[in-house]
């Protein structure tokens, strides 16, 4: 309390118009200096989960994907492309076709 009224004890008298101000010498006060922050800008309020955007189009559908058959094996959770079972016997034709040329070789030899 002691600290406020020291601050406050001063009385400040208004000015009634602007003619009564005082006129200074030197530069006028400029604002301070402001740097744009890099990026795109932040949102004034964050929206609530259940808020809809308001730029949403009922037309479009939204990204909700069922779940991934593989076209090589018919199980679910992946895809012919990461299919082990496919990378499995593609591997075991390519031992036996390597052992037939290994065999045919050996036979030209003969």
């Amino acid at each position: 309390m002691n600290a406020y009224s020291t601050a406050y004890q001063m009385n400040i008298n208004p000015v009634p118009s602007r003619e009564f101000w005082d006129k200074a010498d030197g530069y006028p006060p400029l604002p301070p200096h402001y740097k744009k922050p890099i990026g795109r800008l932040t949102k004034k309020r964050r929206r609530d989960k259940n808020e809809q955007r308001p730029n949403s189009n009922p037309h479009k559908l939204k990204r909700n994907y069922g779940v991934t058959i593989c076209n090589y094996c018919g199980q679910s959770g992946h895809n012919s492309r990461t299919c082990q079972q496919k990378k499995d016997d593609t591997l075991d034709e390519e031992v036996a076709l390597a052992a037939e040329a290994t065999a045919a070789a050996s036979k030209s030899q003969n």
